[in-house]
């Protein structure tokens, strides 16, 4: 895979352009879009879009098989799936050329007059890879003698509870298509909360304990994020993940140089089991260039066994009143050498009451769009208008 060249030194002052909503989900729910078959980011961009209006643009290049009157822009870690090149997958986001510029011809992420695109990412190597019993096993292996420090006593009998439930709901509906197990998944078939979890656990266990999966998913991820942050008609980047996207997204935003983030305006996690990565797996807490970013929005439910909030310090446990200080994550100075609490907003929701029942539901909030959608349409136009006065160009969002 390229990697981009060494940055130029950047201006702070960005110009008026795009902002830009780069969506990444766990890997085993990044369904690209085909004849028939909705890509995974579909409902949230259409329902982005009733809040939104003109101001979000449909893809311009869009395929005819593409159904739904507003499609985001689907970018794939290799092009055709399964067989072809990386270059040719990333091209779609511009081709790289000397001293880090990024041709844009024939790579349009928005249409005239639309000032707000959306990049959803699908990582396309899942050929040969079936269901991964022995990471799973290495992973809970690392997990269990930390489980005391993650959650009490009776915050273990609610997980467990809660889990036991998702998988004996019978007669459940199937999951909406921005919580459902990819068709290329070599996991059974199946749309229900028991095929969702699997396919979690996979997701997790394959990315701890596989540092090949770890690398590529990485590797695919940063280099989307590098060519929209050097694209001059991108002023601001937002990161949105869901479930083990979060971590994917975290690991790549806090290794991002520094000169990179001028673009980067927030971070948004939902369904987030970061908490659960630093506290039972030893994941690294120090957020890196993430620091940098003017807001990190964290989306949970409490009744979601997968989420946590990320904002509690790491001797809160799960089962406690949820405390008033911070501290899970930590900003290292590299002027003082000191590390602070880094600023997290945990958001709770209330997916069950909010989205229709269907599989799993209190791990979707794609589609829960009270509580939200509505708070992300408000953070893209709070950051196109730092970009820039609105009511100077643009349409009319009316």
């Amino acid at each position: 895979m390229a990697t981009a060249p060494p940055p130029s030194p950047p201006s702070r002052e960005v110009g008026a352009g795009l902002c830009c909503l780069l969506t990444v989900h766990g890997v085993g729910f990044q369904q690209a879009p085909g004849p028939g078959v909705p890509g995974y980011a579909d409902a949230l961009h259409l329902a982005l879009a009733e809040r939104l209006g003109p101001w979000l643009s449909d893809d311009p290049r869009r395929a005819p098989h593409q159904i739904g009157p507003t499609v985001p822009v689907y970018v794939t870690s290799q092009w055709p799936p399964e067989d072809g090149s990386p270059e040719a997958g990333l091209a779609r986001l511009g081709r790289l050329r000397a001293r880090g510029r990024i041709e844009t011809e024939g790579a349009e992420l928005a249409r005239p007059g639309a000032r707000i695109a959306h990049v959803a990412l699908v990582y396309a190597g899942l050929a040969g890879r079936g269901p991964d019993l022995p990471s799973l096993l290495e992973t809970a292996e690392l997990a269990l003698p930390s489980i005391g420090r993650y959650a009490t006593l009776r915050g273990i009998s609610r997980l467990i509870f809660q889990d036991a439930a998702a998988l004996l709901h019978p007669g459940e509906p199937s999951a909406t298509s921005s919580l459902r197990v990819r068709r290329d998944s070599p996991r059974p078939t199946g749309e229900g909360s028991a095929s969702i979890l699997r396919q979690i656990e996979d997701d997790v266990g394959a990315y701890v304990i596989r540092n090949d999966v770890r690398e590529r998913v990485r590797g695919f991820v940063r280099e989307a994020l590098l060519r929209l942050l050097l694209r001059p008609d991108v002023s601001r980047v937002v990161v949105n993940a869901h479930s083990q996207g979060t971590v994917v997204a975290f690991d790549v935003l806090r290794t991002i140089e520094p000169d990179r983030t001028v673009k980067l305006g927030a971070l948004v996690t939902a369904g987030s089991p970061l908490r659960k990565f630093v506290v039972l797996l030893g994941w690294g807490s120090e957020v890196g260039s993430i620091r940098l970013l003017p807001r990190w929005l964290n989306f949970w439910d409490p009744d979601d066994p997968i989420a946590d909030p990320l904002s509690p310090p790491r001797s809160w446990r799960r089962g406690e009143p949820l405390p008033q200080t911070s501290g899970l994550f930590q900003a290292l100075d590299p002027d003082t050498g000191r590390l602070a609490p880094m600023a997290v907003q945990d958001l709770a929701v209330d997916n069950r009451g909010h989205v229709a029942a269907t599989a799993l539901r209190v791990h979707d909030y794609w589609d829960n769009r009270e509580q939200f959608v509505a708070p992300l349409a408000d953070l893209l136009m709070e950051q196109l208008a730092s970009t820039e006065e609105t009511t100077t160009s643009g349409p009319d969002p009316g």
